[in-house]
Protein backbone atom coordinates (compact mmCIF):
# COMPACT_ATOMS: atom_id res chain seq x y z
CA UNK A 1 0.00 0.00 0.00
CA UNK A 2 1.53 3.33 -0.82
CA UNK A 3 1.24 6.87 1.18
CA UNK A 4 -2.00 7.78 1.47
CA UNK A 5 -3.73 11.25 2.70
CA UNK A 6 -7.07 11.26 3.58
CA UNK A 7 -9.32 13.14 6.34
CA UNK A 8 -8.21 12.51 9.51
CA UNK A 9 -10.50 11.37 12.42
CA UNK A 10 -9.83 10.80 16.08
CA UNK A 11 -7.86 7.62 15.70
CA UNK A 12 -5.60 8.77 13.64
CA UNK A 13 -4.49 11.11 16.14
CA UNK A 14 -3.97 8.65 18.58
CA UNK A 15 -1.94 6.55 15.69
CA UNK A 16 0.60 9.18 15.11
CA UNK A 17 0.63 10.09 19.23
CA UNK A 18 2.13 6.28 19.35
CA UNK A 19 5.04 7.06 17.58
CA UNK A 20 7.45 9.24 18.53
CA UNK A 21 7.36 12.95 16.85
CA UNK A 22 9.53 15.03 15.71
CA UNK A 23 11.53 16.88 18.06
CA UNK A 24 11.40 20.10 16.83
CA UNK A 25 8.06 19.96 16.13
CA UNK A 26 7.54 18.92 19.47
CA UNK A 27 9.90 22.04 20.98
CA UNK A 28 7.55 24.14 19.12
CA UNK A 29 3.93 23.25 19.72
CA UNK A 30 5.29 23.22 23.46
CA UNK A 31 6.77 26.63 23.40
CA UNK A 32 4.10 27.88 20.95
CA UNK A 33 0.95 26.38 23.56
CA UNK A 34 2.42 27.90 26.48
CA UNK A 35 3.16 24.55 27.66
CA UNK A 36 0.89 22.49 26.59
CA UNK A 37 2.20 18.92 25.12
CA UNK A 38 1.60 18.01 21.00
CA UNK A 39 -0.62 15.28 22.76
CA UNK A 40 -2.57 17.55 24.92
CA UNK A 41 -3.57 20.02 22.31
CA UNK A 42 -4.27 17.09 19.24
CA UNK A 43 -6.80 15.20 21.93
CA UNK A 44 -8.49 18.63 22.80
CA UNK A 45 -9.01 19.67 19.07
CA UNK A 46 -10.46 16.43 18.19
CA UNK A 47 -12.71 16.07 21.94
CA UNK A 48 -14.25 20.06 21.07
CA UNK A 49 -14.90 19.35 17.05
CA UNK A 50 -11.78 20.76 15.80
CA UNK A 51 -11.02 17.86 13.45
CA UNK A 52 -12.74 19.61 9.98
CA UNK A 53 -10.20 20.15 7.10
CA UNK A 54 -7.57 17.91 9.14
CA UNK A 55 -5.55 16.18 7.45
CA UNK A 56 -3.53 12.34 7.68
CA UNK A 57 -0.78 11.19 6.04
CA UNK A 58 -0.50 7.35 6.29
CA UNK A 59 2.31 4.87 5.60
CA UNK A 60 2.37 2.00 3.55
CA UNK A 61 0.64 -0.27 6.83
CA UNK A 62 -2.14 2.80 6.78
CA UNK A 63 -0.94 4.21 10.29
CA UNK A 64 -0.91 7.92 10.53
CA UNK A 65 2.56 9.41 10.41
CA UNK A 66 1.29 12.91 10.12
CA UNK A 67 -1.60 14.98 10.95
CA UNK A 68 -1.90 19.05 9.12
CA UNK A 69 -4.81 21.17 8.97
CA UNK A 70 -6.24 24.94 9.18
CA UNK A 71 -8.14 26.51 11.98
CA UNK A 72 -9.94 29.56 11.46
CA UNK A 73 -8.32 32.53 13.55
CA UNK A 74 -8.64 36.38 13.82
CA UNK A 75 -9.35 38.43 11.25
CA UNK A 76 -10.74 35.34 9.28
CA UNK A 77 -7.27 33.97 8.43
CA UNK A 78 -6.55 30.12 8.53
CA UNK A 79 -3.67 29.14 10.38
CA UNK A 80 -1.93 25.85 9.08
CA UNK A 81 -0.33 23.48 11.67
CA UNK A 82 1.46 19.96 11.06
CA UNK A 83 2.91 17.99 13.28
CA UNK A 84 4.66 14.80 11.80
CA UNK A 85 6.66 11.73 12.97
CA UNK A 86 10.17 10.95 12.69
CA UNK A 87 8.74 8.57 10.33
CA UNK A 88 7.28 11.09 8.64
CA UNK A 89 10.99 12.86 7.63
CA UNK A 90 11.78 9.92 6.12
CA UNK A 91 9.05 10.31 3.19
CA UNK A 92 10.34 14.11 3.23
CA UNK A 93 10.09 14.11 -0.88
CA UNK A 94 6.15 12.72 -1.17
CA UNK A 95 5.08 14.88 1.64
CA UNK A 96 6.36 17.74 -0.46
CA UNK A 97 4.41 17.10 -3.39
CA UNK A 98 1.56 16.76 -1.64
CA UNK A 99 1.74 20.51 -0.59
CA UNK A 100 0.28 21.73 -4.09
CA UNK A 101 -3.35 20.20 -3.77
CA UNK A 102 -3.32 20.24 0.43
CA UNK A 103 -2.62 24.15 -0.13
CA UNK A 104 -5.37 24.58 -2.61
CA UNK A 105 -7.63 22.83 -0.35
CA UNK A 106 -6.79 25.17 2.47
CA UNK A 107 -7.33 28.06 0.41
CA UNK A 108 -11.24 27.25 -0.65
CA UNK A 109 -11.79 28.25 2.91
CA UNK A 110 -9.87 30.70 3.37
CA UNK A 111 -8.24 33.45 0.70
CA UNK A 112 -5.63 34.40 4.00
CA UNK A 113 -3.18 31.43 5.18
CA UNK A 114 -0.95 32.13 8.21
CA UNK A 115 1.35 29.89 9.73
CA UNK A 116 3.43 30.44 12.66
CA UNK A 117 7.09 29.01 13.35
CA UNK A 118 9.27 28.91 15.78
CA UNK A 119 12.48 30.36 14.67
CA UNK A 120 14.52 27.80 15.44
CA UNK A 121 12.88 24.92 13.38
CA UNK A 122 14.34 25.30 10.18
CA UNK A 123 13.02 22.52 8.55
CA UNK A 124 9.75 24.41 8.76
CA UNK A 125 10.98 27.74 7.90
CA UNK A 126 12.52 25.87 4.85
CA UNK A 127 8.83 24.05 4.08
CA UNK A 128 7.27 27.29 4.48
CA UNK A 129 9.31 29.19 1.89
CA UNK A 130 9.07 26.17 -0.54
CA UNK A 131 4.87 26.12 -0.13
CA UNK A 132 4.62 30.36 -0.86
CA UNK A 133 4.71 31.32 2.59
CA UNK A 134 6.35 34.77 2.98
CA UNK A 135 8.24 36.13 6.32
CA UNK A 136 5.84 39.12 7.45
CA UNK A 137 6.87 39.70 11.36
CA UNK A 138 8.86 37.96 14.27
CA UNK A 139 7.25 37.91 18.16
CA UNK A 140 9.22 36.91 21.16
CA UNK A 141 6.80 34.72 23.41
CA UNK A 142 6.79 32.77 26.17
CA UNK A 143 8.55 32.67 29.36
CA UNK A 144 11.91 32.17 27.30
CA UNK A 145 11.31 35.03 25.06
CA UNK A 146 11.42 32.70 22.07
CA UNK A 147 11.39 33.92 18.18
CA UNK A 148 8.19 33.17 16.04
CA UNK A 149 8.03 33.89 12.67
CA UNK A 150 4.55 34.86 11.25
CA UNK A 151 4.41 34.13 7.72
CA UNK A 152 1.50 34.59 5.25
CA UNK A 153 0.20 33.34 1.77
CA UNK A 154 -2.56 34.92 0.14
CA UNK A 155 -5.23 33.71 -2.67
CA UNK A 156 -8.05 36.15 -3.49
CA UNK A 157 -10.03 33.55 -4.78
CA UNK A 158 -11.44 31.43 -1.96
CA UNK A 159 -14.68 30.88 -1.27
CA UNK A 160 -15.87 32.39 2.55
Amino acid sequence: MPLEVIDATPMHIEQLLSKPIRQDDVDEWFAATGGRTVSDVLRSAAELGFMDGCRALLNETGECICLWGVTAGPHGAGYVWLVASEEAELHGRHVHRLWPKEIAMMHMRFSLLAAIAYGNNMLHLSWLEVIGFKPIATDYVGPGRLPFITHIREMPCAIQ
